[in-house]
């Protein structure tokens, strides 16, 4: 829940003062809470950071048993408040930043001492307060996590302090074991990131720590995969990925994991996927057999290479099952009427399963397909192509058909037309 109020900032500040003590009242006598409450009021109007500093500073004094809902409310009302501060500040260091520096006359004999060094005030000095305090502590970590939550989103995507808040939150989620719990929002980091302005340096910094949170987590799904696939991207024409080794390498056999990750080509163009063609050969090839490949090449590869597949933590008949789900679809990528027959030949099971196969088929969205049950045929009306160049290569084969066809079909009708006009 997000607060917006819209009032002068020393009203907001009483109001706060007022919504602190209440709170905090539940859990201290009255006299010691009346006594905190004459020790903030002398802040107010002209000392407000002080007041927001002396809050923080005793922040935790209100996580006790107080009502989460309030405790939430309390904070939200209070970070409006810092959000002010912090803006009118930055705005007179802007200022400051900018102002014309006219030139002094005097004797030219004698100079000017060069100036000191200026000292760079920070920039939200009090939001970046804000979010340490609330993170400093462990107690209550579904609730101090979502206070952090709504500085973040109460913060301008284009203010640079977001990318360390949300640093500050992904960090925070990791050690407190709370990552599942924003995996969808982790999704969007690297645009989050991009909009404020963020560098290199920090959105990969700030990506892998989400890659890390992600491993620690142990938990599976296609938004992770989608994480660390951006994340991946950030290195595309480096020479090193010695750094990344080990999230490619993650990326790859979690690809390969998830039952509802069909599409590779993302993940497979990308460089430091295909530098573990030399780091990791067994796995590339693997995964390239995913990417472009069929259940023969499959069973092959595993003939070859006895026990590897377990040894990446996968179940190898998941593994294969999948890799039937592929066959299929490239199987209907070539034809428009698949007999059963040559349906259950590609992916090695008897005809009596033919069609529970295609139903799964249809049900993962791989194709788009009749069953003709008396002639014992799959109709074929749409499916996924598995890879882009593969499709294309079948585009320039098909054009390259077709024009040869062409040339024969006017080669056809000059010679018609020329024995034609030899009879007359």
């Amino acid at each position: 829940m997000t607060t917006v109020i819209d009032l002068p900032n020393e009203d907001i500040a009483v109001e706060v003062a007022r919504f602190f003590c209440k709170l905090l009242s539940l859990t201290t006598s009255k006299d010691e809470t009346t006594v905190f409450y004459n020790t903030l009021t002398p802040s107010i109007p002209n000392h407000l950071a002080t007041l927001v500093e002396t809050l923080l500073a005793n922040h935790s004094r209100i996580f006790a048993e107080t009502n989460p809902t309030d405790v939430e409310s309390c904070f939200n009302v209070l970070f409006t408040l810092i959000q002010r501060l912090d803006e009118e500040q930055d705005n007179r260091i802007e200022v400051e930043d900018t102002r014309p520096k006219g030139k002094k006359k005097g004797d030219a004999k004698h100079k000017a001492p060069p100036p000191e060094p200026k000292v760079v005030e920070p920039k939200s000095k009090l939001t970046t307060a804000f979010v340490k305090a609330i993170a400093s502590d462990s107690a209550r970590p579904e609730l101090r996590l979502k206070i952090i939550t709504n500085a973040f989103n109460l913060i301008h995507q284009s203010n640079p302090i977001r990318v360390q808040v949300l640093q500050t939150i992904v960090d925070f989620a990791s050690s407190n074991s709370l990552h599942t719990s924003l995996s969808s929002s982790f999704a969007q980091a690297k645009l989050w990131a991009q909009l404020c302005g963020a560098s290199p340096a920090q959105t990969r910094a700030l990506l892998r720590s989400i890659f890390d949170s992600i491993v620690s987590s142990s938990t599976h799904n296609a938004v992770n995969l989608e994480v660390i696939t951006s994340y991946l991207a950030l290195y595309q024409g480096e020479t090193d990925f010695s750094s990344v080794k080990e999230a490619a390498t993650f990326a790859v056999i979690e690809a390969i994991r998830l039952p509802d990750v069909f599409r590779f080509e993302s993940l497979y163009q990308l460089d430091a996927v295909k530098s573990l063609e030399k780091q990791n050969r067994q796995l590339f090839e693997l995964f390239t057999i995913f990417s472009v490949h069929r259940l023969n090449d499959l069973t092959t590869f595993d003939n070859q290479n006895s026990g590897f597949i377990a040894g990446l933590g996968l179940d190898r008949s998941s593994v294969f099952d999948k890799m039937k789900l592929l066959t299929l679809a490239s199987l209907a990528s070539e034809q428009s009427q698949i007999s059963y027959d040559n349906v259950a030949s590609g992916l090695d099971v008897p005809v009596a399963e033919v069609e529970v196969w295609v139903i799964r088929a249809l049900n993962a969205k791989l194709i788009t397909a009749k069953l003709n049950q008396l002639s014992k045929v799959v109709i074929i009306s749409g499916c996924v192509r598995r890879h882009q160049e593969v499709q294309w290569k079948e585009i320039q084969g098909k054009v390259a058909q077709w024009k040869e066809n062409m040339q024969q079909l006017l080669v056809v009708m000059q010679t018609a037309r020329a024995n034609k006009e030899r009879r007359q």
